[in-house]
Order: structure tokens, then sequence, then C-alpha cells
């Protein structure tokens, strides 16, 4: 996670006024982030090596879902069952190692 990163999630959480909670943003930034990274079946290497960067959808993936968790912090899964959103897995689906 760059300081970047981490700021336009902030921003995409409209929290970016509430400095007492950048330790609990952060944990759900990187929690966020491995879900994702998780979720692809690689490692943030694997996928650096293969697109030069960690992709934009993937990063937006990561900031949906670490706001996700902040707005609904008892929410386990969404209406539908899922513990990840479908837009989310859509979107992480592109990067799906297959095996």
């Amino acid at each position: 996670m760059t300081e970047k990163d981490f700021e336009d999630f902030k921003q995409h959480a409209r929290v970016d006024d509430l400095v007492d909670n950048t330790d609990y943003l952060r944990t759900l930034y990187m929690a966020a982030e491995e879900t994702v990274i998780g979720l692809t079946g690689r490692t943030e290497s694997e996928l650096v090596a293969l697109y030069g960067e960690m992709p934009g959808s993937l990063k937006v993936a990561v900031r949906q879902l670490a706001t996700t968790w902040y707005e609904h912090p008892d929410a386990y899964e969404n209406a539908s069952g899922a513990a990840v959103p479908y837009g989310i897995s859509f979107i992480v689906s592109r990067y799906r190692k297959l095996t």
C-alpha cells in the first residue's frame, strides 16, 4: 500500500477529516488489499511482475471493499449472502490465476 493509495481510499470513503481513525482505516485498507490480492490466487509480486504495477482496477476493488467494511463494520456478508460484493468479485475475476 502506498500513501497515495491510502489517501485515495480515505477520499473515496469520505473520511479524510477523521484523523482519529487513521490506524483503524489503515487496518481496513490493508485487510481489503490482502483479500483482493488473495482472490486473484496470485501474490502482489506476481501481479506487479505481470502488469508493471498493481492494476488500477484492483486498486478500485480494494477501495470499494475497504469502504464497504468501514460503512458496515458488523456485516460479514451482503444481502445476497456473498462475503465479497459481486462488483468486487467481477473486477478481480479478470486477474484470477487459472489452475
